[in-house]
């Protein structure tokens, strides 16, 4: 009996070790981008994708390769982003134009795309609204450096439950997820757009007791200190609105010393349990999503911000830039409408000015040529020798003399001309 005993603890021994290792290498499974191939992952409950071929450290250039994944009926998929490592993308472009991991929200390549991967966007985590997800990851030509592509894990759920990781808050209707990440948190849209992506919105909370539950959720959290909920003033200035359009109703929570004209977006703060505004964009948060636990989310966008604030405060940088920049364009056409208006009323003024004095020159050549003709008729005898303009009297006289006598007046140019015409 003795003998006995050791033989079957190592029996029991191997079997579960077998066990384990079948249990975790299945959740341990590793699919890597077959080039030119799209791999069916069925019937799996999770494991790991990657983006780079098998063996290698580093994607390769122009790769083509996909996953299509089948959680089977009844059940969805999560999506957890573990490392993004591809070529630079500009923030502000398409990730479609650079290396990319394109997610689909069904079966087929020409599925409703719900997010495209590329080095600018990371959601952190993406959930089906199906049983099916479709991964296509494209690599082009242009990589100048070694980049180990995207690694992310999936695990499938029954569609009635809340999501892994995520937790009923002690209701029965809805599923939330505190997101700590980035740790440098994101803006209030940001955090909105990736609730979006895993079927969600930033939590709404209409009653004390889910107040006193998300209070606790967030205390458990070491070093959290506020988070971003769906409440914010966007629509109208100080009309608190969470996303769905519905009005606030716990309004004793909201602190309202704390908001401005510059701050529309509503923070849960778990050392004040109150409600904080802070600015939508330059704040950067973690976030609390919420999603309807059996059934689809409604996913609502983030609302633009209204123009109470310009009407009643002051004008952003960028829109007094742009109207300076309008107001001295339009001063320039003014003045070069006024100077060609100007330019076009003297021109005849400057024509008749230009032909009176054409006349007048006309005139006075008419006129000498006839004071010249007359004077080469005149006799030489009847030209006095003696000069005709007289002498000032000595005392001052203003009175011209000649002698004793009055003297004629002093010849003009013209008849000194003549004269001396004639002469020669």
């Amino acid at each position: 009996m003795n003998g006995i005993r050791p033989e079957l603890e190592n029996v029991v021994f191997l079997t579960l070790a077998c066990i384990a290792f079948a249990v975790l290498g299945k959740s341990q499974e590793l699919y890597y981008c077959d080039n030119g191939n799209v791999l069916n992952i069925a019937g799996e409950t999770s494991g790991t994708i990657i983006t780079r071929q098998l063996g290698e450290p580093h994607y390769s250039d122009n790769l083509h390769c996909g996953w299509k994944l089948d959680a089977g009926l009844g059940k969805r998929i999560k999506l957890t982003v573990k490392n993004v490592d591809l070529q630079w993308a500009a923030s502000y472009a398409l990730c479609s134009g650079y290396d990319h991991l394109s997610v689909r929200n069904g079966q087929t390549a020409t599925s409703e795309v719900l997010l495209d991967i590329c080095d600018s966007t990371n959601p952190y985590q993406l959930v089906s609204s199906g049983q099916y997800l479709y991964l296509y990851f494209i690599s082009n030509d242009k990589n100048f450096y070694d980049h180990a592509g995207i690694t992310l894990m999936f695990q499938t759920y029954d569609a009635s439950s809340c999501p892994p990781g995520w937790t009923n808050l002690s209701t029965s209707n809805f599923c939330y997820s505190l997101m700590t990440q980035p740790a440098s948190g994101t803006s209030y849209t940001l955090a909105q757009q990736n609730c979006g992506y895993i079927q969600s919105n930033l939590i709404k909370i209409d009653s004390r007791q889910l107040f006193n539950k998300v209070q606790a959720y967030g205390k458990n959290v070491a070093g959290l200190k506020e988070v971003w909920i769906g409440l914010n003033d966007l629509r109208k200035e100080e009309t608190y609105q969470w996303l769905d359009g519905s009005g606030l109703t716990l309004g004793d929570k909201m602190d309202t010393f704390s908001g401005s004209k510059e701050q529309d977006c509503v923070v849960h703060n778990f050392d004040t349990q109150k409600w904080v505004v802070k600015n939508c964009d330059s704040e950067k948060k973690s976030y609390i999503c919420e999603k309807v636990r059996v059934g689809p989310t409604t996913v609502y966008s983030v609302p633009e911000a209204s123009d109470d604030d310009s009407v009643a405060g002051d004008v952003p940088v960028g829109l007094a830039v742009v109207l300076a920049i309008i107001g001295g364009i339009l001063f320039v056409i003014f003045f070069v409408i006024c100077f060609c208006c100007y330019q076009k009323k003297r021109k005849p003024t400057r024509q008749r000015e230009y032909i009176e004095t054409r006349q007048n020159s006309h005139v006075e050549e008419q006129t000498g040529y006839q004071r010249n003709s007359v004077g080469s008729s005149i006799s030489l005898n009847h030209v006095s020798q003696t000069p005709t303009a007289p002498a000032i009297n000595i005392e001052g006289s203003t009175t011209l003399v000649w002698g004793n006598e009055y003297g004629p007046a002093p010849p003009s140019y013209d008849e000194a001309m003549n004269h001396h015409h004639v002469i020669k």
